[in-house]
């Protein structure tokens, strides 16, 4: 149902998850929020593609990638508890995507 690929460093989403929306009728607050979802979610990509690539995380900042993780965390048990995909699906891809980083931070310092 949602998937994504990515592509050198693009996240392309299906038109199967724009069908599934659009099927479900889901409402306009629900379809706004996944669109934003994704575009924040999306944005820490390019960041966790140039660590991985280039293995240097010299420049960024380790008290910023810990507590975006654990904001990340809370939202996601926030979402969780209120049974809201959108912060849902953001915020556990946000988890993977950061925590990369930051496990990328301590491998290469």
């Amino acid at each position: 149902m949602l998937e994504c690929i990515m592509h050198e460093g693009f996240v392309i989403l299906r038109l199967r998850l724009l069908l599934l929306i659009i099927s479900k009728k889901m409402n306009f607050l629900t379809l706004l929020g996944l669109v934003a979802a994704f575009f924040t979610t999306a944005s820490s990509l390019p960041q966790l593609i140039k660590s991985l690539k280039t293995k240097k995380t010299k420049d960024l900042s380790m008290p910023m990638l810990v507590m975006i993780c654990l904001g990340v965390l809370l939202w996601l048990i926030y979402g969780i508890l209120i049974r809201n995909l959108p912060i849902i699906v953001a915020n556990s891809t946000s988890l993977v995507f950061f925590s990369t980083i930051l496990f990328l931070k301590i491998k290469y310092n």
